[in-house]
């Protein structure tokens, strides 16, 4: 099975050159918006919703990560203030500041968290190709210069080898200190980057630090899931997110971001109601 995996991996990696080859060589809008998709924030949340259900110790460490990283990048650009590329220029719609770029490090940070963690060069190979891939493309659609993007690469890396590292001594006080240091900073940049985006990773981080403690109690349970109760919990877990997400979009009230607090929380508990189901289910057969 790892042979297997690893294959896929390593073409999927290859497939991901070769789209950013026809990418330069035809010099496409619409495919370059298509690779800079890969770096959005959204899709790491929901392929760490989907690592969780079959190694959530490293699910956890990498939505976390991700919400470090994330909060990090708010803080230097707002800090630095480096303008992007002339608009007339864009070629794809952008928001605040030019560095560090976002996608940039938000790729880097949760690709590099997987390879660093499984310690797998395969997995190496494709995070290595798709950060590379993002950067371009955010460089091609002219919203960010060079130096946006190898400092997001650069930024994300580094804060990717400080938490694994750190994790590697002592799981679960790393993961205690990661929440309370990227709780922080979100209070910072609340008070210096008022956006939607930033009361979102808010009301994660919040769920978050409440979904801690059942993570750490429940993990051996979630271990114990076979294939299929696993799939089953991906589809439900990321059936109520979307269904949160809607609703928040939904919410004229101002505090739709205190919704994103339940999405952790699901994530963490939903394996464990399928397990205590699935051997219900068992017993009764």
């Amino acid at each position: 099975m790892d042979r297997v995996l690893n294959k896929f991996f390593l073409y999927l990696g290859i497939g991901i050159i070769i789209l950013t080859i026809i990418a330069i060589v035809v010099d496409s809008t619409t495919l370059w918006k298509f690779i800079t998709v890969i770096g959005e924030e959204y899709i790491y949340i929901v392929l760490s919703i989907m690592i969780y259900s079959f190694n959530p110790s490293l699910g956890f460490s990498a939505i976390l990560i991700l919400m470090l990283s994330a909060n990090i990048n708010i803080l230097l650009k707002n800090i630095l203030a480096i303008p992007r590329p002339p608009k007339e220029f864009w070629r794809t719609d952008a928001e605040g500041y030019a560095f560090p770029s976002g996608h940039v490090q938000t790729t880097s940070s949760f690709w590099y968290t997987v390879a660093l963690t499984l310690n797998n060069r395969y997995i190496l190979f494709l995070s290595t190709t798709i950060t590379l891939a993002v950067a371009i493309s955010r460089v091609a659609l002219r919203v960010h210069w060079l130096t946006d993007v190898v400092g997001g690469y650069l930024i994300g890396l580094a804060i990717v080898y400080v938490s694994t590292k750190l994790i590697e001594k002592s799981y679960r006080n790393t993961l205690i200190g990661i929440s309370i240091a990227t709780l922080a900073l979100n209070i910072v940049n609340i008070f210096i980057a008022v956006e939607t985006t930033t009361y979102h990773i808010l009301g994660t981080v919040i769920g978050l630090i409440i979904a801690t403690p059942i993570h750490f109690k429940i993990i051996k349970e979630v271990e114990r899931l076979n294939f299929k109760e696993r799939i089953i919990n991906i589809v439900i877990t990321l059936f109520l997110s979307l269904i949160l997400v809607e609703i928040e979009k939904k919410t004229m009230l101002g505090y739709g971001w205190v919704i994103y607090t339940a999405i952790p929380i699901i994530v963490v508990s939903t394996p464990f109601i399928v397990c205590k189901v699935a051997r219900i289910n068992a017993k009764k057969w």
